[in-house]
């Protein structure tokens, strides 16, 4: 498949497991560098970004709670002296409550 995303920069948030990490993985194949946004699994986010990687792809791993716009505007921030701007964002954070 061709996404037309070759040599554009992604940012993906929950990117350490499941479906993020499986969209960051997708992205790096289709020829695009990513951004491996994580909220607690620093070291999922670092497996994904390895994965990112080994496609020959550009990967930056950032913890990010997307529930903080405090947090996300300084995390931008700091990606943004990497990212030579930013072609898609892909919002794949998820919460979940276990309940009896």
């Amino acid at each position: 498949m061709d996404l037309g995303l070759r040599d554009k920069i992604a940012l993906v948030t929950g990117a350490s497991s499941g479906i993020g990490a499986a969209t960051a993985r997708l992205l790096a194949a289709e020829g695009a560098d990513v951004a491996v946004c994580y909220g607690r699994d620093a070291a999922g986010a670092e497996g994904v970004a390895a994965d990112v990687r080994a496609a020959g792809r550009r990967a930056w791993t950032c913890a990010l709670d997307v529930a903080d716009a405090g947090v996300v505007a300084a995390a931008l921030a700091r990606l943004g002296a990497d990212l030579a701007g930013l072609d898609a964002l892909v919002l794949c954070a998820g919460h979940n409550v276990i309940t009896p």
